[in-house]
């Protein structure tokens, strides 16, 4: 009834706390990822290549700890207020590779991971290679946002999944034509 109230735009009962002008995906991928994220309850959550706070807004409803890994992008500043996200800025296939081992050496597994093609682009063989080779106790699932992309889908093909014990599924249209 919220929704079909007037007062409620029908983007903040289901996105509440997010700021919907900035996303870049479409309803379908939104909503996919909050299923994703409800369902796996996720402790630790890493986004690859932040561009805007949407994504991020929405993992700290549903993670105790999110991190940020990208170059230099401005969000630090803009959440600065929110207290479960912290920002690493670098080059994403050493920053990555750092806070992995980081969190590890912490004893912190990483239950989500979500990387932006767009924002990675020629280096997601080597983040997706670190995510690959680290040692986990708990799954871990990896989105990619732009694996339509023809270069992305050739990159991801490329990757010997089955060379992981870790990797149990990898469906590359989880979203039909997007992540």
């Amino acid at each position: 009834l919220e929704i079909l109230d007037s007062r409620i735009h029908w983007t903040d009962a289901l996105y509440a706390g997010c700021r919907d002008e900035k996303w870049e995906w479409t309803q379908g991928e939104r909503l996919s990822l909050m299923g994703v994220l409800s369902r796996l309850d996720p402790h630790c959550c890493i986004e690859m290549g932040s561009r805007d706070e949407g994504f991020l807004l929405l993992m700290i409803q549903y993670a105790d700890m999110v991190f940020s890994v990208s170059p230099q992008n401005g969000l630090s500043g803009k959440l600065q207020h929110v207290q479960n996200i912290s920002f690493i800025e670098g080059q994403p296939t050493e920053a990555f590779s750092l806070l992995l081992q980081e969190l590890n050496a912490a004893s912190i597994p990483v239950d989500f991971v979500l990387i932006r093609f767009d924002a990675v682009a020629g280096q997601i063989n080597p983040v997706i290679e670190s995510l690959l080779a680290a040692k986990r106790n708990r799954s871990t699932v990896l989105m990619v946002y732009g694996a339509a992309d023809p270069e992305c889908r050739r990159l991801l093909d490329s990757i010997e999944w089955d060379r992981s014990s870790g990797v149990q599924f990898v469906d590359l249209d989880f979203v039909p034509g997007a992540a």
